[in-house]
């Protein structure tokens, strides 16, 4: 097999290379993914932001009907690449900005996050995903603060001194599973209106189901607005059966979300933070 092209796709927390192969016996060509994790010091000092995490998740989706990438070659060392790497299949379809229908676009996330969820976990297998944690380490970040840009900074205190106590003893109710743990809409693909994909899946690990669904509403709240997250939130419980949803999980994540929350500039940030800052007081009043 030969490459035939590589074309670079973007960088975020991690580089992303398209690469085209051609197989040497057969007329056709091979799509790949080669994500490279350049931040070496955040490789270091934060547990999920390891490529060795998402291999784990891609060999447990592989046989299931999740359409995630499939695992082709791991580079941990590194040896081959000049930082760690995965490379991995690659699934045709683009993020979607501005859907086309609201209704479809939401059935189709909260129907493949009803399907993530029934992934089934040998609890001994040795290669099991790591169990949840916060992205909060007190040891890292210090005590947690209340943004200096809040309307709403009472909230915020009452929410940490929630969190500094024991979840509330119903938040069992749904149980552990297998999360993506950051299931948002910039990480799932589309063509021509139907889902083809989920991906960046470095944060996969067994949890609460609320803690998904937090943190897809958090999205939909910022990007749209509360009506639209209870939307999905409808959906979700149609497609699953379930009620997986806890207000607890809500502010867990959404303190966690305040870590890389930086103060809004434009006209839409300040919106976006509104409707998250009214979300987040909707959720304590629910508790």
């Amino acid at each position: 097999m030969a490459i035939g092209s590589v074309r670079y796709l973007g960088r975020g927390s991690t580089t992303l290379h398209a690469i085209d192969a051609e197989a040497a016996t057969v007329a056709e060509t091979e799509e790949f993914v080669l994500r490279r994790f350049h931040d070496t010091e955040r490789i270091v000092r934060d547990p999920w932001y390891r490529p060795a995490n998402e291999a784990v998740a891609l060999r447990l989706l592989a046989e299931t009907e999740v359409p995630a990438p499939e695992l082709v070659g791991i580079d941990l060392t590194p040896q081959t690449c000049d930082v760690p790497a995965l490379l991995t299949t690659r699934i045709p379809g683009d993020t979607e900005d501005v859907p086309d229908d609201l209704d479809r676009f939401l059935g189709q996330l909260a129907d493949m996050l009803a399907t993530i969820h029934e992934v089934e976990i040998d609890p001994g297998d040795p290669l099991a995903p790591q169990p949840y944690d916060t992205y909060y380490d007190p040891a890292i970040d210090g005590e947690r603060e209340v943004p200096r840009w809040s309307a709403k900074p009472v909230v915020w205190e009452k929410v940490f001194t929630i969190l500094d106590g024991p979840p509330p003893r119903d938040t069992v109710r749904g149980a552990d599973g297998f999360l993506h743990r950051d299931f948002h809409p910039d990480q799932v693909l589309w063509r021509d209106g139907i889902l083809t994909g989920v991906v960046d899946w470095t944060t996969g690990c067994i949890g609460p189901h609320g803690i998904d669904l937090a943190r897809m509403r958090i999205n939909l709240v910022q990007q749209y607005d509360i009506g639209v997250a209870d939307r999905f939130l409808a959906g979700y419980r149609s497609a699953s059966g379930q009620d997986r949803h806890h207000p607890y999980w809500d502010l867990l994540d959404a303190a966690d979300s305040v870590l890389d929350e930086v103060e809004p500039e434009t006209a839409d940030d300040h919106v976006a933070w509104q409707h998250f800052e009214n979300w987040v007081e909707r959720a304590l009043l629910s508790l």
